[in-house]
C-alpha cells in the first residue's frame, strides 16, 4: 500500500551470488530497468560472465553440495544479511 512504511526488521540489502554465470547480466539489466534498487538494494557477487569461472567456487550447487560460502563472500561486509545463490544457467 501507498505510503506504508516496512516492518521494523525488514532489511532492505540482498546479496546476490550469481555464480559467475549468465543470471548476472540479466539481473544487473533488470535492476536498472525496474527500479527495484530503490527498494532494495542489490549487491552482485561472482558476476564474471566469462565461461571459464562459471560456478568456480560459487553457486548455488557450490553452497548446497560443497556446504560452503561462495567465493568473494565476506563475513566482514556481508554476515547477517539475506544473501542467495543462482546456479550457473540461473535456472534455480
Amino acid at each position: 500500500m501507498a505510503g506504508e512504511q516496512p516492518k521494523q526488521n525488514y532489511q532492505k540489502e540482498l546479496i546476490l551470488d550469481c555464480a559467475n554465470g549468465v543470471g548476472a547480466q540479466t539481473v544487473a539489466q533488470l535492476l536498472d530497468l525496474t527500479g527495484l534498487q530503490e527498494r532494495l538494494h542489490v549487491t552482485l557477487i561472482n558476476n564474471d560472465a566469462k565461461p571459464d569461472f562459471l560456478n568456480e567456487g560459487c553457486g548455488a550447487e557450490h553452497v548446497q553440495k560443497e556446504q560452503q560460502l561462495p567465493a568473494n563472500w565476506s563475513a566482514e561486509t556481508h554476515a547477517n544479511r539475506k544473501c542467495m545463490s543462482f546456479d550457473g544457467d540461473a535456472d534455480r
